[in-house]
């Protein structure tokens, strides 16, 4: 079952230093999957961010989608078993909360404010499916992103997080848990 890949291969490390709680991962899904997506996204443009990700026209919700490793990644990131690894680690209770997955294909020069996540959003997890030298800041401090890696937190409203201007074109997965006060359902699993 496509839930056990995901607790067999995620491998994370609490990032030590930071103001809040946020973990790094080396691998949530396999390679294969993390492929078949990177392929499927060609059938979709660029889009390009200026401040905030919802002024895009454009955004991709795989739950929309039929294409075979957009249901799988669904399923993987709905299921109850991968919903309590990330409670375990949290110390979060996911199990009634519904999941949002947006799939990601930044062109280069797009950056985002600093910002606090949506109270809704109980939990942001983003997994990259590209390399980029300019990803996600965190406390207005810049990272990196290297394709199969990424990085989650609880949301608290404390995560301070941002993007600097893409140097090039960065893909990636954004998936959300969110509580009952979500309000498009249309963009949930």
């Amino acid at each position: 079952m496509a839930d056990i890949q995901t607790l067999e291969l995620l491998n994370y490390r609490k990032m030590p230093h930071a103001s809040f709680d946020f973990y790094t991962f080396e691998k949530v899904i396999d390679d294969s999957l993390a492929q078949r997506i990177s392929l499927a996204s060609y059938m979709f443009n660029w889009g390009k961010i200026e401040g905030m990700r919802t002024d895009k026209h454009y955004r991709i919700w795989m739950n929309k989608y039929n294409a075979k490793c957009f249901r799988d990644t669904c399923q993987i990131f709905d299921a109850p078993k991968t919903k309590e690894v990330f409670s375990d680690i949290t110390g979060v209770d996911y199990s009634a909360c519904r999941t949002r997955i947006e799939l990601c294909k930044d062109e280069a020069g797009s950056w985002l404010h600093n910002h606090y996540d949506d109270k809704a959003k109980l939990f942001t997890l983003q997994l990259y499916l590209s390399d980029s030298s300019v990803s996600t800041s965190f406390n207005k401090q810049n990272t990196s992103a290297t394709s199969g890696n990424g990085w989650f937190f609880a949301n608290t409203a404390r995560e301070l997080h941002g993007l600097n201007p893409l140097l090039e074109r960065r893909i990636s997965l954004i998936v959300n848990y969110v509580d009952h006060t979500w309000r498009d359902n249309t963009v949930l699993v």
